[in-house]
């Protein structure tokens, strides 16, 4: 006889309030009921606007997510601030400013030297 085993996990829709010029969907999330309290944590305003924008744009150009890897190495690396088409490493400095901006924000709960 099988047994009905119930999920783990529940899907909650969310928002933090950010709008791309393509969609205004919710986001859905997946809440684990068996996680403890601190394995998720939410800052507001952790990554500027404009990265944000710049993003989700570059997401919807390209028609899929994206994602970088960045070695904690390479944060200290100089990011220059240019124009034009937005290419790998444009994503790449992209990523490193989304990492600094995180642990920035999260700086009180975050710590590289453990």
């Amino acid at each position: 006889m099988a047994q009905q085993i119930e999920c783990a996990a529940a899907p909650v829709l969310w928002s933090d309030g950010f709008e791309t010029t393509t969609s205004s969907n919710a986001t859905t999330l997946v809440r684990a009921k068996n996680v403890r309290r601190r394995f998720l944590r939410i800052y507001d305003d952790a990554i500027p606007n404009e990265l944000c924008a710049a993003l989700a744009d570059d997401a919807v150009k390209r028609g899929r997510p994206w994602g970088c890897y960045v070695p904690l190495a390479d944060l200290d690396k100089e990011d220059a601030e240019e124009e034009g088409p937005v290419d790998d490493a444009t994503r790449q400095q992209w990523a490193r400013r989304v990492v600094r901006s995180v642990l920035e924000r999260s700086k009180e709960d975050i710590s590289l030297d453990a």
